[in-house]
């Protein structure tokens, strides 16, 4: 049967007339379960009707799956399986952010976390995006002024906020302690280093700094590793009895270091004497000097 373009004509308030094209189907027209047939379906119409009604799928081996994960859930329906894997995810570890320390006056300080997270400065409004485990962000000229670094997940929701210390201004001539890396990336602090009050230093204290020669009169609280990395020729700690493993003097610290003052108590150890046998260990007052093969004070040569 062909098509016929009936003509219409709607009365009311508006008189508006026009042509609706109806398509009639003729008698030879399939149905869709004949079509499935012609498809490849094999089976009855009934059959047929039944395989279009959505079928849940059997979750029994999704949730033994995720139970031997320790995931608790309260259901086999889907609705609490997804639940949760969500709350599980919602618990997964990921990277922590960790810095590279900043120098005074850097501009950029070197992050490292979990890739798609973000990092931003508190208080701005620009985040950079980790990628390859690591990122840059530009700061103000680092100084004395606390930084606080914003981490974001994917969705930018804060999940830590980690802060960088500020330099710490250290007066030498009132100073009492030497706190750890107290000197961290002050490489433009050189040469002498006089602290007449200092009586207890920290880990890692001259690391990163051009001092070349440090007096502490009066410290005996020395950390085992406070003149680790340190570019230190001459160490001065007249009050310090050095013996045992107490000052940790490794080969790459023994390279610059070439005299060194310590209690007359003190036994240095001859392993370490061993590494660097030029290196020159005197009492306080230098009329002794500590001889290594007999391991005792002999009289310092005038």
């Amino acid at each position: 049967m062909q098509n016929k373009a009936l003509p219409v004509r709607l009365e009311g308030p508006i008189k508006v007339e026009a042509e609706v094209k109806a398509t009639l189907v003729g008698d030879n027209g399939k149905s869709a379960y004949e079509i499935a047939l012609a498809h490849g379906f094999v089976g009855t119409e009934e059959e047929w009707l039944e395989s279009l009604k959505a079928k849940m799928p059997n979750l029994s081996g999704v949730v033994s799956a995720l139970q031997g994960k320790n995931i608790l859930i309260n259901s086999g329906t889907l609705e609490a399986i997804l639940t949760a894997i969500v709350h599980a995810l919602d618990e997964q570890p990921y990277a922590p952010l960790t810095f590279n320390e900043p120098r005074k006056g850097d501009t950029e300080i070197r992050v490292s976390g979990q890739d798609g997270f973000k990092v931003r400065v508190s208080g701005t409004a620009e985040a950079v995006e980790i990628q390859s485990g690591s990122a840059t962000i530009r700061i103000q000229p680092y100084g004395t002024d606390d930084i606080n670094l914003e981490y974001l997940n994917l969705i930018d929701h804060v999940v830590n906020t980690v802060k960088i210390k500020g330099l710490i201004e250290f007066n030498p001539e009132t100073a009492t302690e030497i706190l750890p890396k107290q000197f961290y990336g002050r490489s433009d602090l050189e040469g002498e280093l006089t602290c007449p009050n200092v009586v207890k230093v920290g880990a890692l204290a001259f690391v990163g700094t051009d001092h070349n020669i440090i007096n502490l009169p009066k410290a005996t609280d020395i950390d085992r590793d406070a003149f680790a990395n340190s570019s230190l020729a001459v160490i001065n700690i007249p009050a310090f009895v050095w013996a045992g493993d107490n000052l940790d003097l490794k080969s790459y610290d023994l390279i610059r270091v070439n005299k060194m003052t310590v209690s007359e108590e003190s036994h240095p150890p001859r392993e370490v004497m061993m590494q660097k046998i030029s290196l020159e260990v005197y009492n306080p007052d230098h009329t002794k000097k500590w001889n290594l093969y007999s391991e005792k004070w002999e009289k310092a040569e005038a």
